[in-house]
């Protein structure tokens, strides 16, 4: 019995190394772009902050959201952040978060609330496509169509949250192995994407809309040390 199972684990080792080093030279397309956007975004923080320009976040209950104020927090360079949400968070009332501002919105109701959205200069939606509901695809189809003048797509691998519901917890578990010999092939933390989303707004793509898979949110996030 100890045979067998030291040779089906032997078996799976062999095999999780060779999907791992094939899946390694998959190229990820504009690595040197993602990795200047990633060296000149810091150097960028104190004029972008001179601007005194505002941002909405809708989706910021969620582990990516959630990440994502912290980092605009942290950075501190919109002069105000507008939640927008169907509840209010008890934590964002502490001085720390004095820059946020919490709007309730029914989301059934979108339409009534097209005020909340107006006047911002950049706009933070951490919302996937629910299973069952309308296809992540046809949402950023959607996205593409309403004509934004600059407009990046997110598209992560496992997301690693501390607010992260059972069944990835269970998964993350299975995939521990892949996570820890090659952390940027098939994960990323929810704190990796918060920084990569603030930096891609300090230094956007030169493209209209630019897809960021998830070995591009890594490098997007590493700010000077960015390694093809």
């Amino acid at each position: 019995m100890f045979q067998i199972g030291a040779t089906i684990l032997a078996s799976f080792v062999v095999i999780l190394g060779i999907l791992i080093a094939w899946l390694a030279t998959v190229p990820t397309e504009s690595e040197e772009e993602f990795c200047r956007m990633a060296e000149a975004a810091p150097g960028k923080e104190e004029e972008f902050r001179s601007t005194n320009q505002t941002a909405f976040v809708v989706g910021h209950t969620g582990g990516t959201g959630s990440a994502l104020v912290e980092e605009l927090v942290n950075r501190n360079i919109f002069q105000k952040v507008v939640l927008i949400g169907r509840r209010k968070l008890d934590k964002y009332e502490e001085e720390k978060y004095n820059m946020l501002e919490q709007k309730i919105v029914d989301f059934e109701k979108l339409e009534d609330y097209a005020d909340e959205f107006k006047g911002h200069s950049v706009g933070f939606v951490c919302l996937g496509a629910a299973k069952g509901s309308v296809g992540k695809g046809q949402v950023e189809a959607e996205c593409t169509d309403m004509g934004f003048q600059k407009l990046s797509i997110f598209r992560p691998g496992l997301i690693l949250a501390q607010q992260a519901k059972r069944n990835s917890r269970v998964l993350v578990a299975l995939l521990t192995p892949i996570i820890y010999f090659k952390p940027t092939l098939m994960s990323v933390p929810a704190e990796t994407i918060g920084k990569a989303m603030v930096n891609t707004v300090l230094d956007p793509s030169e493209e209209a809309v630019k897809i960021i898979d998830n070995k591009g949110i890594h490098l997007v996030a590493s700010g000077k040390e960015c390694k093809k």
